[in-house]
């Protein structure tokens, strides 16, 4: 009688889900402010055709998650904490569309700029100016979903190919750019095969 609540634990949780070795590192390696001197801000968010089990899935692999949600109020000082390994969660059961649609993109660029509103203490209209010049990477498995969806909201699109079946699209460890303005100007789209892979080129820690 009580499989349906042991099915729903288990797929809100990391019972039910695999991550790439070392992911949870890799990405709390990302916003150490140490390993990040290339870069002045770091935003980490989840973009996903997902519903509200992600944050709690996310948080039980041992991610420090903020509760900010797109839709929903929180308290400035939610806002202001940069500890946090995940900063905010863009999921298409808040907003109402699914990738490849641009508004779960412009959504998710929403709340970079209310997140940096609050912690630089601004205006919205001066933390719009500033966040326009942020460099947007997203990362995704699906060709459609991600990477058209990321070109025509004008992020740059990252490729997640860990057994390389992509042809065509330029490897990250084929570049020899130093920052990521060169990175996706030698290519539209770039592949990786693993998340720890893109954060050791973005902390300068692999020869480029």
């Amino acid at each position: 009688m009580d499989l349906a609540p042991k099915l729903l634990h288990r797929f809100s949780s990391v019972e039910g889900y695999d991550s790439e070795p070392n992911l949870v590192s890799a990405l709390k390696s990302l916003k150490n402010q140490h390993s990040s001197r290339r870069y002045d801000r770091i935003v980490i968010g989840v973009v996903t055709n997902s519903d509200d089990r992600v944050p709690s899935i996310l948080s039980s692999f041992g991610f420090n998650v903020s509760p900010l949600r797109y839709g929903a109020q929180v308290n400035p000082s939610v806002l202001s904490r940069e500890d946090y390994d995940i900063d905010f969660h863009c999921m298409s059961y808040d907003v109402g569309v699914e990738k490849p649609d641009k508004l779960i993109f412009s959504s998710a660029e929403l709340m970079l700029l209310q997140i940096m509103a609050t912690r630089d203490s601004k205006g919205p209209a001066e933390a719009k100016t500033n966040t326009e010049t942020w460099r947007k990477i997203y990362v995704g498995d699906e060709y459609v979903k991600d990477v058209t969806g990321a070109m025509n909201a004008g992020w740059h699109p990252v490729l997640l190919d860990p057994n390389d079946l992509s042809d065509g699209i330029s490897g990250l460890e084929d570049s020899h750019a130093q920052d990521i303005d060169g990175l996706f100007e030698e290519s539209s789209v770039i592949k990786i095969h693993s998340i720890k892979e893109l954060v050791l080129w973005l902390t300068g820690k692999v020869n480029n």
